[in-house]
């Protein structure tokens, strides 16, 4: 970047009256020379690369003075304007100064121009000058006062310092830095490819920033999904365990058939065991019993119970006193028949209760068979381990009583495995539907049933219906419609969606028609709605 100062040939333009100048004797002429040489020594300038314009000088005899005038402007890099009552009327210092103000605005700058007022313009005492061009921009302008020293000579000290110092804010404008038209067209045209550079590497960046959120969502999503089907089977492992275990446990508690049948061969026995002890204490309170008691069994006749009486009533014969025996052999007769009368009925109740303790037994026998084909082990023994048969009684109807607790459990939990499998169902459903890649959805978008979680995730307002944009297929038709991920699908063709599946249905019966198109109401978290026309193929 350089200034003005460092052109090669470096032009001021003295613009002034020429009546003015005759009138005053040639004193304009001589300040411009002044001025010149003033200039030329503060921007070590010669002769040869430096002069300030004039029109008497500068045109020769026979040349065009206004193609001339022209030219010297549009090459002058600064322009001093002698401001008189004439020249404001002129013409031609009306044209010079127009043309200039062109060539001070091509050059970029605003501080070229510098007016010395020589003699007061009345029209500057009116408001209307502000309507004036040419006097609106001299006004604009900073003026050198010069009406008290144009009657000076312009070799005079005094007109000598003024020149000084009104060059020194020339040279001031020279000297700072400038660009060109060329060079400023050279900095736009870079300015523009710098733009233009940086905004493709924005959107570069932005592409690259949506594929980076595009890959850790895709991933998110994945690992969520896993994270989902891990619960879901660990939920399935517990409830099937639970399952098992409650099975095991209904197995164990449940008074099987043969529990029942041991309880009945207890009870049985028991009978059997009172009736016995019934009948021979009947039989040993007779009068044959209390003999027999005395006497050593036979072992021949004791395997025959009629025998052995018989031997017990001749024992009792044998043993009475000898005073008792008159009339003996009736005794012994009618005691040898009261012990065989009480043996048989002692006898006939035994076998009764032997023949009822058979039949039972042969019952418990069956059952017990057919509870063995079916289970081989006893649950009851599995719990509570040997022990008296009447504990195990207790234990048993103490196990009925746990059943029924443990059935009512079973039904309530039941119940409850029920509805964590319907509820799993819908979770799964709603997942597969939520889970479509682009390429699978018509539309290129990850959709979502709306939830809680969704809501409070986006900060969706209650009054936002429809399905959740979840993400956008970058490679799908529909990419560049800006959706974003939050934003909800509350209508497709006008019809309101419910859910996943009320979106498919609408889908697929639009596309059934024929339509390759279709109309989306979309609103934004905040409930901003917009409609957006998209390809459904």
């Amino acid at each position: 970047m350089g200034s003005l100062a460092d052109t090669p040939d470096l032009i001021g333009f003295f613009s002034y009256s020429v009546d003015d100048d005759e009138g005053s004797g040639g004193r304009l002429s001589k300040l411009r020379e002044r001025i010149q040489e003033e200039l030329r020594s503060q921007l070590g300038r010669t002769k040869r690369d430096f002069r300030l314009w004039q029109d008497k000088v500068s045109i020769q005899h026979g040349e065009l003075w206004e193609d001339k005038i022209k030219t010297a402007i549009f090459e002058a890099a600064f322009f001093i304007p002698i401001i008189t009552p004439t020249a404001v009327k002129s013409r031609y210092c009306r044209f010079e100064f127009e043309t200039f103000a062109a060539r001070e605005k091509e050059l970029g700058r605003s501080n070229l121009i510098f007016p010395i007022l020589y003699i007061p313009v009345p029209a500057f005492n009116d408001e209307g000058w502000r309507q004036d061009p040419l006097l609106s921009i001299i006004g604009s302008r900073q003026c050198e006062q010069w009406q008290h020293l144009r009657h000076l000579d312009p070799s005079s000290t005094e007109v000598a310092l003024r020149v000084e110092k009104f060059c020194e804010n020339i040279a001031k404008a020279m000297q700072q830095p400038w660009l060109s038209p060329e060079e400023r067209r050279e900095a736009e045209a870079r300015r523009l490819a710098d733009d233009e550079r940086r905004r493709e590497e924005k959107l570069r960046d932005q592409a690259e920033e949506e594929r980076r959120r595009q890959e850790v969502e895709t991933k998110r999503r994945a690992a969520e999904a896993e994270a989902a089907k891990r619960r879901e089977d660990q939920e399935r492992r517990r409830l099937d365990k639970q399952a098992e275990w409650a099975a095991r446990k209904a197995q164990l508690l449940r008074p099987s058939r043969r529990s029942i049948a041991s309880v009945g061969t207890v009870l049985a026995l028991l009978l059997v065991a009172g009736a016995i002890s019934l009948s021979w204490a009947y039989w040993a309170s007779s009068p044959a019993a209390v003999t027999a008691t005395v006497m050593q069994p036979d072992r021949q006749s004791s395997q025959n119970p009629p025998a052995k009486a018989e031997v017990q009533a001749d024992n009792r014969a044998k043993v009475m006193p000898q005073e008792d025996k008159p009339g003996s052999q009736n005794s012994a007769a009618e005691a040898k028949g009261r012990a065989q009368g009480d043996l048989a009925k002692g006898t006939a109740l035994e076998d009764k209760a032997l023949a009822d303790a058979d039949m039972l037994a042969d019952s418990i026998a069956k059952v017990t068979a057919q509870e063995d084909k079916q289970r081989p082990q006893n649950p009851l023994a599995q719990l509570y381990g040997p022990g008296p048969e009447a504990q195990k009684g207790e234990d048993a109807k103490k196990a009925m009583k746990e059943l029924e607790d443990f059935m009512s459990k079973q039904a309530l939990l039941a119940k409850t495995l029920e509805d964590v499998a319907k509820r799993r169902h819908e979770l799964m459903k709603t997942m597969a539907a939520g889970l479509r890649t682009g390429d699978e959805h018509p539309l290129g978008l990850e959709v979502a049933n709306m939830s809680a979680d969704l809501r409070g995730r986006y900060k969706i307002r209650n009054t936002v219906t429809g399905v959740v944009i979840m993400g956008v297929d970058a490679n799908s038709p529909n990419a560049g419609k800006k959706f974003s991920p939050g934003e909800a699908i509350v209508q497709f063709e006008q019809e309101a969606v419910a859910d996943i599946s009320d979106l498919w249905t609408k889908i697929d019966k639009v596309k059934g028609q024929g339509q390759k198109n279709a109309l989306l109401l979309v609103a934004s978290p905040d409930d901003k709605r917009r409609y957006v026309a998209v390809n459904i193929q």
